[in-house]
């Protein structure tokens, strides 16, 4: 099962002015999208937490691993999208 939030975000920069994330319940991973684009490279910020990155070098989503150890996450209180 797949769970995604969306939520108004004004950017800046040319960004896509919203912020999109999905948490996969199955691999536990909460992925926040901010821009769209091709990963050139990434950076392993914390443990559990990756930035990746744009050729221009800003930061295109991150990825929270094991994110029910680390944020509030529940499945009722989420719209869910299978």
């Amino acid at each position: 099962m797949m769970i995604k939030f969306n939520k108004g975000y004004p950017r800046e920069g040319g960004c896509l002015g919203k912020a999109r994330i999905s948490y996969d319940e199955k691999k536990d991973i909460l992925y926040i999208v901010l821009r769209e684009g091709t990963e050139e490279r990434f950076e392993d910020i914390s443990e559990n937490i990756t930035v990746e990155y744009n050729d221009q070098g800003r930061p295109m989503g991150i990825e929270i691993f094991e994110a029910s150890k680390v944020l509030p996450i529940r499945a009722r209180d989420s719209h869910v999208i299978t």
